[in-house]
Parts: structure tokens; C-alpha cells; sequence
């Protein structure tokens, strides 16, 4: 594709920011455009929306393909494809490709395509009515009502369900959630594991007697409100759970770690308050070289809690508690 040497310039800088090809940006911009045109031009919507979806698949593929160190002799095999074939596909020369081909070519570079359906009718919103990861959960809470097996995962697979990497603070809670809206939980428990480590999805939520209290006693917490004994213990409890949560998505992307930096860095995260986990948690952290994930148990680590009894709290800490009561609503007897 030929351009003015201005936009080419202009389009060269933002695939860098981007970090696409040239070609990749411009068939996305292409695929944008199609799907923004008018009714009357004679692009139907059907080409438009095919257009925009081989052009997603195509750029995910690129993108596991660079992933893989730039061996196109593994790639061809991987993919099954010629050489040249290949080259079209790195390429970008989506016209080559039908969206039943680049599904294909997507399974098999390990990725999952899914699809979600949005839109209005009548100016009604239509969309998913469930994520997959619920479904899933769904289907999985049937098979063992109907005493099925259903296999172990390991910890990485669960988060991919999720369209995560690593575990931190907001994905754990995900998780935590949408198990126990299906009346499941895991064993060990999901910061007990590496992240190659196998864990079992089993039948029952599980309410530990702290969570438990608190809910049969539940009152709103306000910023300086005097904390009693199981408000206390339920705050510490979240407190506890969400170092863990920050040092697991630690473990996760540094695989290289050692005990001894584990249970340094737990003290550092001990030293921190709700709202800077919540910013660790999103931290980005240079990833050490890539070597075979360590699997098994995680060093249990001590965190010493931050509240007692007659405590005053503040604003931030006064919204954990009550989030998680609101997820959680459920009737005790």
C-alpha cells in the first residue's frame, strides 16, 4: 500500500507507540474504517464485521507468533502452513485469509477466540447475558451436582478462564466471586499454589466463621467508625488476603524468586495500606528470564493484621468490608 511520505510517517510512528507492524496497524485501521461507513456505500455490514474480525484474529496471532522468538520453522510447523503462507499471514495480507482459516490458525497457536455478541435492536441493549469464566463455573457446579469428575486445572489455566495472567488483588477477588456465586471453591486455596501447580474445583461455597459473623451482624461502615471485635477481625481478614494476593502476582511474574526474597517482600507489602496494594497490585514489574515455572506449595508467609478492637478506620478501609458484603448478600438462619 503506497502512501503520502507525511501519513507514512505519521502511521510508521504510531505502530511504533503501538508496538504493531506497520502493515498490522494499517489493516486495523482499515477494518475500523469499514465498520464505521455508511449504509449506502456498497461494502455491506456483513463484509464490514467479517473484515473486523479477521483483522482481530490476525493481529492475536502476530502477536503469539512474536511470542514464540521469531522461529518461523516452528511456526510453519506449528501452523501446519507453507512458508509462504506464512509470510502472508506475518504479513498482514488479510485478504488472503478467510475468518474460518484464521480460527483455525488461532487454534493452534494455543489462543481461544470467543465471541461476544453486543449491540441494540430497537433501540434495546443485546449483549452476553453471562462471561464465558460463569458459564464455565456453571457448567462445572452441574457435572459435580450430577456426581461427575471434573479434572483438576492448574492455577494458570483457571486465570486464562478470566483473561488474566497472573493473580493479584482485583482478579483473586474475580475469581473468589464468581466461585462462590456457583456454589464452589478450590483446593488448596488459589494463593496456597504456584502458578503451574494443579488445584480441584469442588462443590460448596466456602464461609469461614469470621465472614460468617459478620454478615449476621453486618452494620455500614463509615469513615472513623469504632470497629468491634468481628468487624475488626474482618477487616484484618481482607487485610491478610489481599498481601497475599499482592505477592502471589509478585511470585508470578519473577518465577526466579527465592524463599528468602518472598518473605522479604511480604514484609515490605506489610508495611503498606489497602489503598497501595491496590496500586502494587497493578504495579508493572520487569519480568526476570523465563525459566520452567516452579510448582508445588508457596512459603507460608506471616502478616501482621492492622486493626484491633475499638479502632477507628478510615474512608479507604471503610469501603473493603462493605464491597465484600455486598457481593456476598446471602440469608443466615
Amino acid at each position: 500500500m503506497r502512501a503520502p511520505k507525511s501519513l507514512h510517517r505519521r502511521l510508521a510512528e504510531r505502530a511504533k507507540r503501538e508496538g504493531v507492524s506497520l502493515n498490522t496497524l494499517a489493516v486495523t485501521l482499515l477494518a475500523e474504517g469499514l465498520g464505521e461507513r455508511p449504509p449506502h456505500v456498497e461494502d455491506s455490514a456483513n463484509e464490514a464485521a467479517n473484515m473486523k474480525l479477521r483483522s482481530e484474529l490476525m493481529i492475536a496471532i502476530q502477536e503469539a507468533v512474536s511470542l514464540w522468538g521469531g522461529a518461523q520453522a516452528e511456526a510453519v510447523k506449528r501452523f501446519a502452513v507453507s512458508e509462504p503462507r506464512l509470510n502472508d499471514l506475518l504479513r498482514g495480507r488479510i485478504g488472503k485469509f478467510s475468518l474460518d482459516e484464521l480460527v483455525g490458525l488461532a487454534a493452534r497457536a494455543g489462543l481461544r477466540p470467543r465471541l461476544e455478541i453486543s449491540g441494540t435492536v430497537d433501540g434495546i441493549a443485546i449483549r452476553d447475558q453471562k462471561p464465558e469464566e460463569y458459564k464455565r463455573l456453571e457448567q462445572i457446579a452441574a457435572n459435580l451436582k450430577n456426581s461427575e469428575t471434573v479434572e483438576p486445572v492448574t492455577v494458570r489455566e483457571l486465570l486464562r478462564w478470566f483473561g488474566a495472567k497472573h493473580r493479584g488483588v482485583h482478579i483473586n477477588e474475580t475469581i473468589r466471586d464468581a466461585l462462590f456465586k456457583n456454589d464452589l471453591h478450590i483446593v488448596p486455596d488459589l494463593n496456597a499454589q504456584h502458578i503451574d501447580s494443579f488445584i480441584e474445583i469442588e462443590e460448596g461455597a466456602v464461609i469461614d466463621e469470621i465472614e460468617e459473623q459478620f454478615h449476621r451482624s453486618y452494620r455500614p461502615l463509615d469513615e472513623g467508625s469504632i470497629l468491634n471485635e468481628i468487624e475488626a477481625a474482618m477487616l484484618n481478614k481482607l487485610y491478610v488476603e489481599r498481601v497475599c494476593d499482592c505477592l502471589v502476582g509478585w511470585i508470578d511474574r519473577n518465577p526466579q524468586v527465592t524463599e528468602r526474597e518472598i518473605r522479604a517482600k511480604a514484609q515490605a507489602l506489610n508495611k503498606l495500606g489497602f489503598v497501595e496494594l491496590e496500586k502494587e497490585d497493578g504495579a508493572e514489574i520487569i519480568p526476570l528470564p523465563e525459566p520452567p515455572y516452579r510448582t508445588g506449595k508457596i512459603p507460608h508467609v506471616d502478616v501482621r493484621p492492622p486493626h484491633s478492637a475499638n479502632d477507628n478506620i478510615s474512608k479507604a478501609e471503610s469501603r473493603v468490608p462493605t464491597a465484600r458484603f455486598e457481593r456476598r448478600k446471602r440469608r443466615t438462619a
